[in-house]
């Protein structure tokens, strides 16, 4: 690597260095060739070559950055660490823990003093903050760190300690210390409990488990458990050994009709609940160029795009035209043409958070169709309340004259309607949950399209219209974003969770939806509002407690 450098200063003399670190003075060579006025240097990332290799790149930068002020160079330091690890990837040398600058140690306080010092207004500070090359200073654990590094770990983690367990902690990682035992901030929660203990009683043991991997089979796991004093055993493979156990684990539970917590689906579920809420004031933005036929349709053709892109891609068979064309067309009216058509038609005169609020009366039908049509969705009497609760949010909604009245009231309801066509379209979504996400999704997205353009050829004719830039983003964004790529994120937690709980995304969109309508459109914001609000988050935690139950 060649790098060349501009001095502020009357030498210039028309050579080039390389320096070899036979003598390891590579870095000290460079240094004072630079000071006798040398314009250009050749260096290698993490001092890679023959013998004992070259000047390395991040020790050289860091020396002229710091001690010759006058050279300038154009090399981002933070970029230094990740740099030294791609080559380190690709080459296979591995970088010294103790290599200055980019070695995994470097930024790494051992002792306990030296963690008190930077608790203590950094009185170990140097030129050679972490920070500066885009790292973190890290605080090992052994028999040296004292208490000050382990609470700079708890810190980290989110965990904090009275004196006296702290002290407790400290003992026990010192003697592992003693042990040469290698200690990590990941142990800290497990340390903590074996010291500490606990008087919470497990529900759940894993007594035995046998894990195997084969040449060319896939692992295998037989585990036995035991949940409530009662022993169960299951085996299952997976793509790995991890993978095979957590499968063993699921049919344990599924057969026991326990649903096991995942974060990730709460973590999806809360995603696309902030989507699906960014649409409905881009929708009111929309509506101020365009009609609500066209706003349908061009939702669905620009949602398509994605959509059909990532089956391409992936190489998926899109089978909108194929024997089950008949639920594709269905499902694609009833879950894409009408509620957009609806919705669109009822934001012109209804606010867009209103909107948002009145699409949370989904759960309530979803419970109601799920408990007759669809096996293990049936509800009980907490989850009942829970709904009952949301929903008199929706009602006490509608007596606030100052929001909804005798002008708009047809449209408010107009969007409830198309809610439940989204009910419907979930439970009809069921009968071809086999097929891939992205067909199912592509698929409806073509019937849509098909079923929308008559009517906008006939009847709104948007060509004629010269639209708002605002409008004509809007309504792109509603296409891509709310309709292509959170519908495939909805059929996929559809298909993991079940209805009910894919249901319970219309209880997140009213809080979405009421805080983007404030921020973007400025939307007035009632006591009836709040309290509307406040019902659906109520109803939120009974539905969650229903769904907790079934591990009680």
């Amino acid at each position: 690597m060649h790098v060349n450098l501009c001095k502020n200063c009357a030498i210039d003399l028309k050579k080039n260095n390389l320096y070899y670190n036979d003598y390891d003075l590579s870095v000290a060579n460079s240094m004072e060739a630079l000071k006798a006025g040398v314009n250009g240097l050749h260096i290698t990332v993490n001092g890679m070559g023959e013998r004992a290799g070259n000047a390395p790149l991040a020790s050289v930068v860091a020396v002229i950055n710091d001690f010759l002020p006058d050279i300038k160079i154009n090399i981002n330091e933070d970029a230094l660490h990740k740099v030294s690890q791609i080559v380190a990837t690709f080459t296979g040398f591995r970088i010294p823990a103790n290599k200055p600058i980019v070695g995994e140690n470097v930024f790494t306080q051992t002792a306990g003093i030296h963690a008190d010092g930077d608790h203590k207004n950094n009185l170990y500070f140097n030129d050679l903050l972490p920070e500066r090359f885009g790292r973190k200073r890290k605080y090992a654990l052994g028999k040296t760190s004292g208490k000050a590094n382990i609470q700079k770990n708890l810190q980290e983690l989110g965990l904090t300690l009275n004196n006296e367990d702290l002290k407790k902690v400290t003992k026990r990682i010192t003697e592992l210390g003693d042990r040469k035992e290698r200690v990590t901030a990941e142990d800290l929660p497990f340390i903590i409990s074996d010291v500490l203990g606990n008087n919470i009683p497990d529900k759940v043991k894993v007594q035995s488990y046998v894990l195997t991997h084969s040449k060319g089979l896939k692992p295998t796991t037989s585990v036995c458990i035991q949940i409530e004093n009662k022993t169960f055993e299951e085996n299952a493979s997976g793509d790995g050994q991890y993978d095979a156990f957590w499968n063993a684990l699921h049919k344990v539970f599924k057969g026991q009709k326990i649903d096991l917590p995942k974060l990730i689906d709460y973590a999806l579920l809360t995603i696309l609940s902030l989507i699906w809420a960014s649409a409905f004031f881009n929708i009111k933005i929309a509506t101020y160029s365009f009609g609500p036929v066209t706003i349908a349709f061009l939702r669905v053709f620009f949602g398509a795009i994605p959509v059909l892109l990532l089956c391409y891609y992936k190489k998926i068979k899109i089978e909108a035209f194929s024997k089950d064309w008949h639920w594709f067309a269905m499902i694609g009216f009833i879950n894409l043409v009408a509620p957009f058509f609806l919705i669109a038609y009822g934001v012109k005169s209804v606010q867009s958070n209103l909107a948002a609020i009145l699409m949370s009366t989904t759960p309530l039908s979803s419970t109601i169709l799920g408990h007759f049509y669809i096996k293990n969705e049936k509800f009980n009497l907490i989850k009942t309340f829970g709904i009952l609760i949301g929903f008199s949010g929706i009602i006490f909604l509608f007596s606030d004259n100052l929001l909804i009245d005798q002008n708009n009231f047809t449209s408010a309801l107009l969007i409830l309607l198309g809610s439940t066509c989204y009910v419907i379209g979930g439970v009809l979504t069921l009968k071809i949950s086999k097929k891939k996400n992205e067909n199912v999704t592509g698929s409806i997205l073509i019937w849509a399209t098909i079923i929308l353009i008559p009517f906008v050829l006939f009847i709104e004719q948007p060509w004629q219209v010269v639209p708002r830039t605002d409008s004509l983003i809007s309504v792109i964004y509603l296409g891509i974003v709310p309709t292509g790529i959170a519908w495939l994120l909805r059929f996929k937690i559809l298909k993991d969770n079940g209805l009910i709980f894919q249901s319970q995304v219309s209880y997140l969109i009213p809080i979405f939806g009421t805080i983007l309508g404030y921020i973007f459109l400025k939307e007035l914001i009632t006591i009836k509002v709040l309290i509307s609000l406040t019902a659906v988050c109520i109803g939120i935690y009974f539905v969650r407690r229903a769904d907790r139950k079934k591990l009680s």
